[in-house]
C-alpha cells in the first residue's frame, strides 16, 4: 500500500464507527468526505463518513500550554511540541465493498474493519459509485440527532459538488429519500432542500 495515497490509520473500530490517526497533523480528509479503509490484502473495503475531526495532545491526560505565538513561531522555536499532537478522525460506517462480490454495498459490513487499518479518501469512481445509492440514509439516519445528520449530509452533497458528481437529478433523487426520513418534519424538509440547492448552483 503506497503512503502517498493513505492518510491515517484505525485505532478503534466497531460495526457502526471507527476512529483513525492522521499519519501527519494537517494532512485529513475533510469533515463529510467519504472514505475508505482496506483490511490486508483489500479483499474488502470498508466506507466512512468523516462526522469529526479532532486535534489534542496523544496523552489524553496532557493540558496544553499557551506561548502567545504563532504556529510557524511554534515550529521554529518548540518543534518538539508537535511531536506529542496528533489529529484523529471519527467516521461513520455507511457501507463496505467485497471484491469477490464486485458491487458496493450500503449496509454494515459483516465484520469491523481491522485495528490498523489504513485509511484513504474515496476516489471518483468509489463516490460515484457511492453517491448514486440512498440505502445508507436510512442506515444512519437514527445514528445520529437530526441536527447533525442534516449537516453531515448536506456536508457531504458539497463534498460531491466540489469533485464535480452534484447534478440536479441527483440532487432530487437524494431529497426524495431524505424526505421519507423527515416523517411530516416539513420545517426541517424546507431547511435542507434550500441549502441543498444551493451547493447545485455553487458548483453549476
Amino acid at each position: 500500500m503506497s503512503r502517498l495515497v493513505y492518510l491515517a490509520e484505525i485505532i478503534a473500530s466497531s460495526l457502526e464507527r471507527w476512529r483513525a490517526r492522521c499519519w501527519e497533523l494537517q494532512r485529513v480528509p475533510s469533515y463529510a468526505s467519504l472514505v475508505v479503509a482496506e483490511n490486508e490484502g483489500g479483499q474488502m473495503l470498508f466506507l466512512g463518513l468523516v462526522t469529526a475531526i479532532e486535534t489534542g495532545p496523544i496523552d489524553q491526560g496532557r493540558v496544553l500550554a499557551t506561548y502567545q505565538k504563532t504556529t510557524g513561531e511554534l515550529e521554529r522555536d518548540h518543534p518538539e511540541l508537535f511531536a506529542l499532537l496528533a489529529t484523529e478522525i471519527s467516521c461513520l460506517s455507511v457501507g463496505f465493498v467485497d471484491r469477490g462480490w464486485r458491487q458496493l454495498v450500503a449496509q454494515l459490513p459483516p465484520v469491523p474493519p481491522p485495528l490498523h487499518a489504513f485509511v484513504r479518501e474515496a476516489t471518483d469512481d468509489e463516490l460515484e459509485r457511492f453517491v448514486g445509492q440512498h440505502e445508507y440514509l436510512h442506515l444512519i439516519s437514527h445514528r445520529l440527532p437530526a441536527p447533525l445528520l442534516d449537516e453531515l449530509l448536506l456536508g457531504f452533497l458539497g463534498h460531491c459538488g466540489r469533485r464535480g458528481l452534484l447534478t440536479g437529478s441527483l440532487l432530487h433523487s437524494f431529497v426524495g429519500t431524505f424526505a421519507e426520513l423527515c416523517d411530516q418534519e416539513y420545517g426541517r424538509l424546507r431547511r435542507f432542500v434550500r441549502f441543498a440547492e444551493q451547493l447545485v448552483t455553487s458548483h453549476s
